[in-house]
Protein backbone atom coordinates (compact mmCIF):
# COMPACT_ATOMS: atom_id res chain seq x y z
CA UNK A 1 0.00 0.00 0.00
CA UNK A 2 1.70 3.10 -1.23
CA UNK A 3 -0.19 6.17 -1.35
CA UNK A 4 1.34 9.74 -1.25
CA UNK A 5 0.45 12.15 1.63
CA UNK A 6 0.71 16.04 1.75
CA UNK A 7 1.09 18.14 4.40
CA UNK A 8 1.21 21.66 4.16
CA UNK A 9 1.30 24.45 6.85
CA UNK A 10 3.40 27.73 5.47
CA UNK A 11 6.38 28.18 7.61
CA UNK A 12 6.16 25.26 9.54
CA UNK A 13 6.26 22.41 7.92
CA UNK A 14 9.54 22.53 5.37
CA UNK A 15 8.86 20.64 1.78
CA UNK A 16 10.29 17.56 0.88
CA UNK A 17 9.77 13.75 0.10
CA UNK A 18 10.13 10.78 2.80
CA UNK A 19 9.76 7.07 2.68
CA UNK A 20 8.65 7.16 6.14
CA UNK A 21 5.46 5.19 6.70
CA UNK A 22 2.36 7.05 8.14
CA UNK A 23 -1.42 6.20 8.31
CA UNK A 24 -4.44 7.63 8.57
CA UNK A 25 -4.38 6.23 12.40
CA UNK A 26 -1.79 9.02 13.19
CA UNK A 27 -4.04 12.03 12.05
CA UNK A 28 -5.89 12.15 15.70
CA UNK A 29 -2.57 11.83 17.64
CA UNK A 30 -0.74 14.18 15.40
CA UNK A 31 -3.75 16.90 15.91
CA UNK A 32 -4.06 16.07 19.18
CA UNK A 33 -0.55 17.55 20.19
CA UNK A 34 -0.93 19.93 17.52
CA UNK A 35 -3.90 21.48 19.56
CA UNK A 36 -1.70 21.42 22.69
CA UNK A 37 -4.38 18.53 24.68
CA UNK A 38 -3.68 15.39 25.65
CA UNK A 39 -4.56 11.81 24.62
CA UNK A 40 -7.15 9.68 26.54
CA UNK A 41 -5.57 7.92 29.41
CA UNK A 42 -7.04 5.13 29.22
CA UNK A 43 -6.49 3.85 26.46
CA UNK A 44 -3.70 2.87 23.61
CA UNK A 45 -3.60 4.51 20.51
CA UNK A 46 -2.51 2.78 17.41
CA UNK A 47 -1.63 5.83 15.52
CA UNK A 48 1.71 7.73 16.46
CA UNK A 49 2.15 11.43 16.82
CA UNK A 50 4.01 12.81 13.61
CA UNK A 51 4.13 16.29 14.88
CA UNK A 52 7.92 16.32 15.21
CA UNK A 53 8.41 14.49 12.29
CA UNK A 54 6.76 17.14 10.18
CA UNK A 55 7.54 20.42 12.09
CA UNK A 56 11.45 19.39 13.00
CA UNK A 57 12.27 16.72 10.40
CA UNK A 58 12.99 13.92 13.00
CA UNK A 59 12.44 10.50 12.13
CA UNK A 60 9.21 8.90 13.18
CA UNK A 61 9.08 7.19 16.33
CA UNK A 62 7.28 3.70 15.04
CA UNK A 63 8.60 0.32 15.98
CA UNK A 64 6.58 -1.96 13.43
CA UNK A 65 3.69 -0.79 11.46
CA UNK A 66 1.07 -3.73 11.01
CA UNK A 67 -1.18 -4.45 8.09
CA UNK A 68 -4.38 -5.78 9.42
CA UNK A 69 -7.33 -6.97 7.77
CA UNK A 70 -10.30 -7.13 10.01
CA UNK A 71 -8.46 -8.85 13.05
CA UNK A 72 -6.08 -10.85 11.00
CA UNK A 73 -2.41 -9.57 10.62
CA UNK A 74 -1.26 -9.73 7.09
CA UNK A 75 2.04 -7.97 7.23
CA UNK A 76 4.37 -6.10 9.24
CA UNK A 77 6.99 -3.33 8.16
CA UNK A 78 10.12 -2.44 10.50
CA UNK A 79 11.99 0.36 8.62
CA UNK A 80 13.04 -0.57 5.22
CA UNK A 81 11.95 -4.25 5.82
CA UNK A 82 8.41 -5.54 4.78
CA UNK A 83 7.35 -9.43 6.00
CA UNK A 84 3.59 -10.80 4.53
CA UNK A 85 2.42 -13.18 6.81
CA UNK A 86 -0.51 -13.71 4.83
CA UNK A 87 -2.02 -12.92 1.26
CA UNK A 88 -4.72 -12.32 -0.21
CA UNK A 89 -5.74 -11.15 -3.73
CA UNK A 90 -8.31 -8.51 -2.55
CA UNK A 91 -11.04 -7.77 -0.31
CA UNK A 92 -13.59 -10.22 -1.92
CA UNK A 93 -11.00 -12.89 -2.37
CA UNK A 94 -12.08 -15.62 -0.53
CA UNK A 95 -8.48 -17.30 -0.71
CA UNK A 96 -5.89 -16.44 2.02
CA UNK A 97 -2.50 -17.82 1.46
CA UNK A 98 -0.46 -18.56 4.76
CA UNK A 99 3.11 -18.09 4.35
CA UNK A 100 5.28 -19.62 6.32
CA UNK A 101 8.08 -19.20 6.56
CA UNK A 102 6.94 -15.40 5.89
CA UNK A 103 7.90 -14.08 2.55
CA UNK A 104 10.22 -10.54 3.44
CA UNK A 105 11.12 -7.80 1.01
CA UNK A 106 13.06 -4.68 0.97
CA UNK A 107 11.29 -2.30 0.19
CA UNK A 108 14.38 0.25 -0.69
CA UNK A 109 15.55 -1.66 -3.43
CA UNK A 110 12.29 -3.57 -4.26
CA UNK A 111 9.48 -1.33 -3.23
CA UNK A 112 6.72 -3.62 -5.44
CA UNK A 113 8.12 -6.61 -3.33
CA UNK A 114 8.87 -8.68 -6.21
CA UNK A 115 11.86 -10.65 -4.65
CA UNK A 116 11.19 -12.39 -1.70
CA UNK A 117 14.19 -12.61 0.22
CA UNK A 118 13.12 -14.34 3.33
CA UNK A 119 15.98 -16.97 3.00
CA UNK A 120 19.32 -14.40 2.60
CA UNK A 121 18.24 -12.27 5.28
CA UNK A 122 16.84 -14.41 8.31
CA UNK A 123 18.18 -11.99 10.99
CA UNK A 124 15.17 -9.50 9.76
CA UNK A 125 12.44 -11.86 9.46
CA UNK A 126 13.97 -12.88 13.19
CA UNK A 127 13.61 -8.83 14.41
CA UNK A 128 9.82 -8.02 13.08
CA UNK A 129 8.31 -11.25 14.37
CA UNK A 130 9.94 -10.33 17.77
CA UNK A 131 8.32 -6.73 16.93
CA UNK A 132 4.91 -8.34 16.06
CA UNK A 133 5.23 -10.67 19.05
CA UNK A 134 5.91 -7.48 21.57
CA UNK A 135 2.68 -5.68 19.56
CA UNK A 136 0.22 -8.50 19.87
CA UNK A 137 1.29 -8.68 23.84
CA UNK A 138 -0.67 -5.29 24.39
CA UNK A 139 -3.51 -5.82 21.91
CA UNK A 140 -6.80 -5.96 22.37
CA UNK A 141 -8.84 -6.84 19.65
CA UNK A 142 -12.48 -4.91 19.67
CA UNK A 143 -15.43 -6.65 18.06
CA UNK A 144 -15.74 -5.57 14.44
CA UNK A 145 -18.20 -2.65 13.27
CA UNK A 146 -18.74 -4.05 10.35
CA UNK A 147 -19.83 -7.01 10.48
CA UNK A 148 -24.02 -7.42 10.77
CA UNK A 149 -25.16 -8.27 14.44
CA UNK A 150 -28.70 -9.33 15.23
CA UNK A 151 -29.75 -7.89 18.72
CA UNK A 152 -31.39 -10.49 20.96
Amino acid sequence: MRVPGIAWWPGRIKPGVTSQVASTLDLFPTFTRLAGAALPPDRPMDGADLSAFLLESKPLEREVFCYYRGTRLFAARLGPWKAHFQTQGSYGDPKVVTHEPPLLFNLEVDPSESHDVAAQHPEQLARITAAVERHRAKLTLAPSQLVETTAK
